[in-house]
């Protein structure tokens, strides 16, 4: 899974540092502040951010739009790792808010069963010590 998230990191846009380290802990934020420290970083790398209603956000979080791509983002801030549910969601998003990329991103791990689903629809998984790599 490792270098499948670095290969879909870069295809991204280059959103990301590979050496980049970041010291910031995930696990005493809340959901939304989560979402707010992801929607920032995504707008500092030249993302257009739009975030979706905190209830009945059809299963996004964030909506991310750079060079005509639209990403659906799928947030969670958790402290067990993230399972199939959150890819679910994010699928049902990607075609909802007709989008071209749909991912799930976390601070703490995936489930074998969430990995098992993105890999065959696509979804890409980041997860803690991929955002850890992420953000200067």
């Amino acid at each position: 899974m490792k270098k499948a998230a670095n290969e879909e990191m870069n295809s991204i846009e280059n959103i990301n540092d590979k050496e980049a380290v970041i010291d910031i802990d995930f696990d005493l934020m809340s959901g939304v502040e989560f979402e707010e420290f992801l929607g920032e970083k995504f707008r500092e790398k030249g993302y257009r951010v739009q975030y979706t209603p905190t209830t009945g956000d059809q299963g996004a979080d964030l909506i991310i739009t750079k060079k005509g791509i639209k990403t659906v983002v799928q947030a969670k801030c958790y402290s067990n790792p993230v399972g199939n549910k959150a890819v679910q969601e994010v699928i049902a998003a990607k075609t909802f808010y007709d989008a071209n990329k749909a991912m799930v991103i976390t601070n703490n791990s995936f489930t074998n069963a969430a990995i098992e689903l993105a890999k065959g629809t696509g979804v890409t998984l980041w997860n803690g010590e991929d955002l850890k790599r992420l953000y200067r």
